[in-house]
């Protein structure tokens, strides 16, 4: 049996999206606005664990200062970004695996924040170095450390600077993809290496007294991350991914006119599944549905909330479910298995061993996994995500 990837899973959406929209039914009975609503949710969902993965040599090398044990970065990024974020893309571009550059919250912690405006064609930080400092081709790595302690008083050596580069790109057949790009350098007023071409000059400058980007830089969103080793901890600065003048991409694809082009590429959407004030009595709940429901979600006695980040479940732990109708209806969950891949719906058996009841669903754990979410086993609609706030 093939491998059922969250691309699988998007298909799924949208077979029900089609059958709701042509025919004016879902083989699940959910029917209307709350159907498209949902499956708008779920799409910027699947956008954000795509940017993870794109991410992931940076996002797992501690850029959440405050992630606690349960919480993988995966967590933190989710938390951070969905709900924030909207990007609406057709069939055609979800299939090509469509990405595109967006304002993503990239790192979170006590250090301080480096700031980026945009100045004409440029990006400026508020990252300063003495009068008349500049870099060449000849300047050192040691040198430029120097400059940057001697013009930062929070900043201290040993410390790492991290440009994150955000690529857009556009594919042949006119799909959005990001590609990212990652430099690094430790401040250390010793090192004789030569910092360019280590650090591309289009991406650490020397503007007026302060660092920045050149007129090269390519189109996208970039950040500068501090971080310092603070005994066992890592510190990190709080960033979000700025994007570079001139760049209209993400406003294009998070616009209304793209969200119902969106839909569009599906079926004839009609605009009262889009406007709450149209809504129709054919659009209401149905009855079958009406008492089906999560109430709560509970590891190891613990209250897990939506929004908290997904979770983390390890053996011999106890995940108990609450509600109504749940073994009427049914339950999935979506499971990271390994970082680098997509997430897959499995049963809840793949967890552990299961004891059901229409009001309480207890797993017993057997193994080590992060569960994103829940979702009906009948459509695969997401009912308790753990990272949607």
């Amino acid at each position: 049996m093939a491998e059922k990837t969250i691309f699988n899973y998007v298909s799924e959406q949208s077979s029900e999206l089609v059958s709701l929209l042509t025919k004016g039914t879902t083989t699940s009975k959910s029917k209307g606005k709350e159907s498209v609503n949902q499956w708008i949710a779920n799409m910027q969902f699947i956008v954000v664990v795509k940017i993870y993965k794109l991410m992931t040599i940076l996002l797992k090398g501690g850029a959440y200062e405050n992630k606690t044990r349960r919480q993988t970065a995966l967590n933190m990024f989710v938390k951070y970004n969905v709900g924030r974020i909207k990007l609406y893309f057709t069939k055609e571009e979800l299939a090509g695996k469509a990405s595109v550059v967006a304002p993503y919250h990239v790192s979170e912690g006590s250090l301080p924040t480096i700031a980026l405006v945009a100045q004409g064609n440029i990006l400026v930080s508020d990252v300063s170095v003495p009068n008349g400092f500049t870099i060449t081709n000849a300047t050192t790595t040691g040198e430029v450390s120097a400059a940057l302690l001697k013009a930062n008083s929070h900043i201290r050596p040993g410390d790492q600077f991290s440009i994150v580069h955000l690529v857009q790109g556009i594919t042949p057949e006119g799909i959005p993809q990001i590609a990212i790009r990652l430099h690094e350098f430790v401040l250390d007023k010793t090192s004789v290496a030569l910092f360019y071409p280590k650090i591309p000059q289009s991406m650490f400058f020397v503007t007026g007294n302060r660092i920045g980007t050149d007129a090269n830089a390519e189109a996208g969103g970039m950040a500068y991350v501090l971080s310092r080793a603070y005994g066992s901890k890592l510190l990190v600065s709080s960033q979000t991914i700025v994007l570079t003048p001139g760049y209209t991409l993400y406003k294009t694809y998070s616009s209304e006119a793209q969200k119902h082009k969106a839909m569009e590429s599906y079926a004839n959407i009609e605009d009262r599944y889009l406007d709450p004030s149209t809504k129709t009595g054919e659009d209401s709940q149905d009855p079958e549905d009406e008492y089906f429901a999560i109430t709560g979600v509970t590891l190891n006695g613990t209250p897990i909330v939506q929004g908290s980040g997904s979770i983390g479940v390890s053996t011999g732990e106890v995940l108990v479910i609450t509600g109504s109708k749940l073994t009427d209806v049914g339950l999935k969950a979506s499971i990271l298995t390994n970082p680098t891949v997509d997430p897959v719906t499995m049963d809840l058996s793949a967890l552990g061993s299961v004891v059901a009841t229409n009001q309480t669903i207890t797993v017993n754990i057997t193994t080590n996994r992060e569960v994103l979410c829940l979702l009906r086993a009948d459509n695969n609609v997401i009912v308790y995500n753990f990272g949607d706030e």
